[in-house]
This record gives structure tokens, sequence and C-alpha cells, in this order.
């Protein structure tokens, strides 16, 4: 999240980093949260001050996703493995553009209102949906639709709306407030913690609305910019779709 999940560790080899999604990661809601005493300093000046790490994330959840709409910009990087990932997010819908050189993947996924659509490189179809070489050429840079009965649907759309997306940015355990700081020369306020063992740390904004400003991961050298905020955006669905049960996939 497919690719994406800012929190797992990335990019480890071929076929892990290109099933799991560098953005997306299990529920919030579903997950052990351990959170910490320690409060935002009362010197930022902010309506966070006081506040725990668990609450900050509720209030910035909360703050973010009223947004309905954002972009997400994804950067990674492990030894010579290196990734690109653009997430646009709406109520309803969301889009992915994967750019993977190291695997030769290329490709995009389309959510429309539940509805999913894929199109790829040969690369990105044999990685994404398993596709033999033959039948990732033959279906290359053509649009397939996938229904929630495939196998790979659930990994595919898994966090591609504004609520999914955002919740699965935070971490999951060892959570604790970090230091106020700035990100693009705005204050925020950092938050450590860990999900599928890996460690990262979010950035929310001492001013509110208390939005995500960014994010990163230690193990892939990863960075996760939001943009766009409240920019609303429409899909639309592709033409000259084939289902994917008429494609031997």
């Amino acid at each position: 999240m497919s690719l994406p999940t800012l929190w797992r560790p990335l990019l480890t080899t071929y076929s892990v980093a290109m099933r799991t999604r560098l953005l997306l990661i299990t529920a919030l809601a579903t997950a052990t949260v351990c959170t910490t005493s320690i409060s935002v300093s009362a010197s930022t000046n902010s309506s966070l001050a006081g506040k725990s790490a668990s609450q900050v994330i509720a209030i910035a959840k909360a703050d973010t996703i009223a947004k309905k709409y954002v972009e997400i910009t994804v950067s990674a990087t492990v030894g010579a493995s290196k990734l690109t990932e653009i997430v646009q997010l709406g109520p309803t819908f969301g889009t992915e553009y994967l750019d993977f050189p190291t695997a030769s993947a290329k490709g995009n996924v389309e959510n429309i209102d539940g509805k999913l659509f894929v199109k790829g490189n040969a690369g990105f179809l044999e990685v994404q949906l398993n596709a033999t070489k033959t039948l990732a050429a033959k279906w290359a840079n053509k649009w397939i639709s996938i229904p929630s009965s495939n196998s790979n649907y659930a990994n595919l759309t898994a966090g591609l709306t504004m609520s999914a997306g955002i919740s699965s940015i935070f971490p999951t355990s060892k959570i604790s407030l970090g230091k106020t700081t700035s990100w693009k020369g705005k204050s925020c306020v950092e938050i450590k913690g860990e999900s599928q063992g890996s460690q990262g740390s979010i950035y929310v904004s001492t001013s509110s609305p208390h939005l995500v400003l960014g994010a990163t991961q230690v193990a892939a050298s990863s960075k996760l910019t939001p943009a766009k905020y409240g920019v609303a955006f429409s899909v639309s669905t592709p033409s000259s779709v084939t289902p994917i049960s008429a494609t031997g996939i």
C-alpha cells in the first residue's frame, strides 16, 4: 500500500516491498495503543498544550479528516531501492500512482466508491496481481477492473479513502510525544511510535486546525508529505476497462 505502509518495513525484498503499502496499515481502532503520560509543553502556546500523545492523535485525526481531500507524496530509499508514491484521498474514493524503478514497476490504482481499477506496466502487474510474464505483457498499460470478491481487492483498496488513509498514518504502539519542532517552516509537535515493528514519527501542526504536516520512517529513510488539504478533486471511471476475470490473470 500493493505498496504503501509508512509504518511497515519497506523495500526489504522485491515481493514484500510491492505487496505492503507504504501508507496503509492495520486500522488504529483494532490496534493496541500504548500511550504515555507525557504531554505537550505549555510553551507551545497551542491548544494542544497539556495534551497526551493519544489526545493529540485523536485531535489530529479529526481535524485532518475534516478537510475531506488531500494529496500525499511518499518517497522511500533502502540501499539502492527507491520508491515514489502519490496518493489522492477523497471522502469515498482515492487514487494511487506508484513508481518503483528497482522492480521496473509503475502503475495506477483507483478506488471509486468501492469499485477498483488498476493499470500499470508489466512489472507492476506481475507484482501487484501476481500475473505471469506473458499475461503481464499482454495487459500492460490497460485498465483492469477488480471485484470485491477477488483476492487482490482488499489489499489494493486499503486506505484509499480520506478517513481510512489518514487513520492509517498514525503509529499504533509505543506512542510518545517528541519535541516541538518545525516541518517545512511550520510549527509542529512530533509523535513517535511503532507499527508492525517499524519506528517512525508523525508531525502535527501546533496551530488549529491540527493537521498532519508530515511523517518519517527510520528503517526505509522514508518521508510522507501531505499537501493540497481541502482542495476538491473528482475521479471518473476509466474507459475501455476489462474485468480481471476476462484477462486470465
